[in-house]
């Protein structure tokens, strides 16, 4: 199972309405918008954008450029959507996610 499906799983699980929005194109994955996997609204309307991987170094430097200084996120966020990184780790065969949202102010 992928991370972005694990924040689909886990965004559904609190109520959101969400969608992997990846795709794969051979052995490559590319974002919505070059920044997100996964989709998420609520019934009022709030979206989330998220980008979800494994908590780890390597990773986490891949990802570090997508803070709300990003050209893209900050676009994301004008008008009040959030963009969330979620971090997946295993500890003792339990799946567990830490989150970190950006909202534009």
């Amino acid at each position: 199972m992928t991370t972005a499906y694990r924040s689909c799983l886990h965004l559904r699980a609190q109520g959101y309405i969400a969608t992997v929005v990846e795709h794969r194109r051979g052995k490559y994955r590319y974002d919505l918008f070059g920044i997100g996997d996964t989709l998420a609204i609520t019934p009022a309307g709030k979206k989330i954008l998220v980008q979800a991987y494994i908590d780890n170094p390597s990773e986490m430097r891949k990802h570090s450029q997508l803070t709300i200084e990003h050209p893209m996120v900050k676009a994301w966020c004008s008008d009040g959507s959030v963009f969330r990184h979620d971090l997946w780790k295993k500890r003792k065969n339990v799946w567990t996610v830490s989150s970190f949202d950006y909202v534009s102010e």
